[in-house]
């Protein structure tokens, strides 16, 4: 019992191991009770009579909601960055606001609130172009965050935007990048995908060789999808990924307000909002405290057998060396922390040979992707899920 509490004190998120008690996987601090429903307004807001005309009308706005963490969440509820903005924003007016969870494209959802508008009226994410601002009504950002290169954390020669030429870069379908890099970066091959969490996945499985985003929802994403294997190799030099609302165009005066209502928010208050979304996963935690019976295992020494097979991005088998791989890495920290010497074995046995000797501790001792069953708990313990 003594292994799996203490990888559990050092938050490993691995999905199984052996003869021992389950270990609940390691999770960021949930976020704290500050929110913009108790915010501190400066002076009282002046409208003008459109804007007041505008808000007179009594419209229901739709907003787009999909998952974008930090700025919007659908699972467990709608919640996030833009989310918690615009609901003061419309509480503080009186106004009525319909969040509608949505799997449409970006380009096909910006593309219905530019024309017919059979489902949104509002978009809370969007970044400002010259090219956007003829489009939409578009409110002053209200979040920014560094863009920043990321890449896998055994590539050493990926620091700037003049080592990204002649490589191929993952960047999301309709997104700001994906028009930058066509129009000053012709020689950085762009790999185009419908999501960040697809662009990240695609490097972290080495279908690209990097990718560049917002700091913010890039590191959101790695920490809580366990895309380990990815870090930050350095600043983008583009500036910043400044976030703003895009809206109907004419609703011109919403747009108006909103940027009214934002100027007059107490900045502490703000910073505390962006704080409670964006606190990032410590890797390099404090020290853990571990019972004597813990301690006396890592004495001990003991060395902890490793099944290994080609499934990446958890595993990906290396002819020269130790395996990489999502699970590995999340191996290697705990080696590094603790001493515990894990020895990575490949065997020509299928999975349910592997298992039987599992559950009868004759070897793996641990399997670091499996799925949990209730058939399977009774013979081995899991931690829980990571991927």
């Amino acid at each position: 019992m003594t292994i799996i509490k203490l990888l559990e004190k050092f938050g490993l998120f691995l999905a199984i191991i052996w003869f021992t008690t389950s270990i609940p996987t390691f999770a960021a601090n949930p976020p704290s009770e500050h929110s913009l429903e108790s915010v501190t307004l400066k002076p009282q807001l002046t409208l003008t009579p459109e804007e007041q005309a505008w808000l007179d009308e009594k419209h229901i706005v739709r907003a787009r909601v999909t998952q974008y963490p930090p700025y919007m969440f659908i699972f467990p509820r709608i919640q996030g960055v833009a989310m918690e903005y615009l609901r003061s924003f419309c509480e503080h007016f009186g106004i009525s606001i319909e969040f509608v969870p949505s799997e449409m494209p970006f380009l096909d959802s910006i593309h219905d609130i530019e024309t017919d508008r059979r489902y949104y009226d509002l978009h809370p994410t969007m970044m400002q172009t010259p090219e956007r601002l003829q489009r939409f009504a578009m409110t002053d950002h209200y979040f920014s965050s560094p863009w920043v290169i990321i890449s896998r954390s055994e590539v050493k020669n990926i620091k700037t935007m003049e080592d990204l030429k002649g490589r191929v870069l993952s960047v999301e379908r309709g997104y700001v990048m994906q028009d930058l890099l066509e129009k000053k970066y012709p020689r950085i091959q762009p790999a185009i995908y419908e999501s960040t969490m697809e662009a990240l996945l695609a490097v972290a499985t080495h279908k690209a060789d990097a990718y560049i985003g917002s700091f913010a929802i890039s590191s959101y994403v790695i920490n809580n999808k366990g895309l380990i294997n990815l870090q930050v190799m350095g600043n983008a030099s583009l500036g910043d990924h400044k976030m703003a609302m895009a809206m109907r165009k004419d609703w011109a005066s919403l747009a108006s307000i909103f940027n009214k209502w934002l100027l007059s928010l107490d900045e502490e208050d703000q910073a505390a909002i962006q704080r409670k979304w964006t606190l990032a996963v410590d890797k390099n935690k404090s020290e853990v405290n571990l019972t004597k019976k813990e301690e006396t295992w890592l004495t001990e020494n003991q060395t902890v057998r490793v099944r290994v097979l080609d499934f990446p991005p958890y595993i990906i088998p290396k002819d020269d060396g130790d395996p990489e791989g999502i699970a590995i890495d999340y191996l290697k920290l705990i080696a590094e922390r603790t001493g515990i010497k894990f020895r990575y074995h490949s065997s020509g046995k299928i999975f349910s040979e592997a298992f039987d000797g599992l559950s009868k501790h004759q070897g793996p001792d641990l399997i670091s992707t499996i799925v949990s069953t209730p058939e399977r708990q009774e013979s081995v313990f899991f931690f829980k899920e990571l991927y």
